[in-house]
C-alpha cells in the first residue's frame, strides 16, 4: 500500500486533450464535458478561462468536484483546425492546471455539378421519379458514415437529411461525399415539371439542385455496382447472367432496376415493398433484347427492399446474338 501525502490539495483534470468540430457558419455550439476534481478529493474554488474568444468554459467557476462544459461557437470562423488551451486555476491556492483544446470547423455541404443520379446508372442530368433510389455526389455532405440498419429507413442519419420537392427522404446510406436515398412517393404529383434537392448537414444547408421530374426514370443496376458493364440480371435459380453462365433462349429471367415510378398498391416512404399483395408498376413497361420485345411477366417492386424494382420477363425463343443488348422501357423512358 502507498499512501501519498501531499502538502496541499492539487487541481486534477479528467482529459489530457478535448476535440470539438463545427460547421461554418453556426452560431450552435459544439461541446464537450471535462471533469474537474481535486487531489484527496478536497473541496476546491475554482475559475475556468480560455485564451480564445471562441471558446467558452461552463461554468466559468465553481467548486470541484464538477462536470463543465467546453463549448466552441464556427462563427464567423473560416473553414480549418483552430487549437486553444483552457486554463483552470484554484482560488486560494497555489494551483493550476491546462488542457489543449482543438476545434475542426468544415464547410458547408455542397452538391457537385450533375451530383444527382440514379443509384443504379449514376447517369447524370436525368428526371427523377417517384420511389427511385437515388445516388447524391458532392462534399461535406455528412459529418459521419452512417447507414440504416432496419425499417422503415429514418429521415435523419447522424446530422443529415434531404429534402426532395420539400419533403424528407428515406436515406440509406450517408458519407463525406456520396449519400443514398430513395424518393418520396409523393413526387408523382410533380411528373413533369421540376423541384429541388437540398441536403442539410446538422444545421447547414446545400444551395438546391434542381432536377427534372418524370413519371419513370428507368435504371438497371450492374454487376459492378457502377452504373458500367453486365447488368444485374439472374436466372430463375438466382444466378447472376454471365459469360460463363449466359442467357437460354425461353427461360425466365429477373432484371434489378429502379426508377419504374408509381406502384400499385403503394408502397409508404421507407417501408419494404410487401410479398402479399405484389406492388406492381403502373407504367407500362417493356424488355426489349437487341430490339426484340420478351414476354413480361412481373415488373414492380422486389418484395423485402425499398427502391428496388424488379422486372421478371421470358427470353425469346430465339437471339441473334449470344449477349444482346436489354434495354428496359417505363412508360418510354428508356
Amino acid at each position: 500500500v502507498a499512501l501519498e501525502v501531499a502538502p496541499q490539495s492539487r487541481l486534477l483534470l479528467d482529459s489530457t486533450e478535448v476535440a470539438l468540430a463545427g460547421q461554418i457558419g453556426t452560431a450552435l455550439a459544439a461541446c464537450a464535458p471535462l471533469r474537474i476534481a481535486s487531489f484527496g478529493n478536497v473541496p476546491l474554488d475554482f475559475r475556468a478561462s480560455a485564451d480564445v474568444p471562441w471558446l467558452t468554459v461552463l461554468p466559468a467557476s465553481g467548486r470541484t468536484p464538477i462536470s463543465a462544459n467546453l463549448c466552441a461557437t464556427a462563427g464567423v470562423l473560416a473553414p480549418g483546425s483552430y487549437t486553444a488551451t483552457v486554463t483552470v486555476t484554484a482560488a486560494t491556492l497555489n494551483s493550476s492546471a491546462t488542457v489543449p483544446v482543438r476545434f475542426s470547423v468544415t464547410p458547408a455541404p455542397a452538391l457537385q455539378t450533375g451530383g444527382v443520379t440514379s443509384a443504379a446508372s449514376f447517369a447524370a442530368n436525368q428526371p427523377i421519379s417517384a420511389g427511385q433510389m437515388l445516388s447524391l455526389f458532392g462534399t461535406n455532405l455528412s459529418a459521419d458514415t452512417a447507414q440504416a440498419a432496419s425499417f422503415p429507413l429514418p429521415t435523419e442519419l447522424g446530422s443529415t437529411r434531404v429534402l426532395v420537392g420539400g419533403v424528407p427522404a428515406p436515406l440509406l446510406y450517408v458519407s463525406p461525399s456520396q449519400i443514398n436515398l430513395i424518393t418520396p412517393v409523393r413526387l408523382s404529383s410533380q411528373a413533369g415539371s421540376g423541384t429541388t434537392v437540398t441536403v442539410y448537414s446538422s444545421r447547414l444547408a446545400s444551395p438546391a439542385a434542381r432536377v427534372n421530374v418524370a413519371r419513370s426514370s428507368p435504371g438497371v443496376f450492374t454487376v459492378l455496382g457502377a452504373g458500367t458493364g453486365a447488368g444485374a440480371i439472374t436466372h430463375a435459380d438466382g444466378a447472376v447472367i454471365s459469360r460463363l453462365d449466359p442467357l437460354r433462349p425461353g427461360e425466365v429471367i429477373s432484371v434489378y432496376l429502379t426508377g419504374l415510378g408509381s406502384l400499385d398498391p403503394p408502397v409508404e416512404d421507407g417501408a419494404p415493398a410487401p410479398a402479399e399483395p405484389l406492388s406492381r408498376a403502373i407504367a407500362n413497361v417493356r424488355l426489349l433484347m437487341d430490339n426484340q420485345p420478351a414476354e413480361v411477366l412481373y415488373a414492380g417492386a422486389s418484395p423485402g427492399f425499398a427502391g428496388l424494382h424488379l422486372v421478371v420477363a421470358k427470353v425469346p425463343e430465339t437471339l441473334p446474338r449470344r449477349f444482346p443488348e436489354l434495354v428496359v422501357e417505363s412508360d418510354a423512358a428508356r
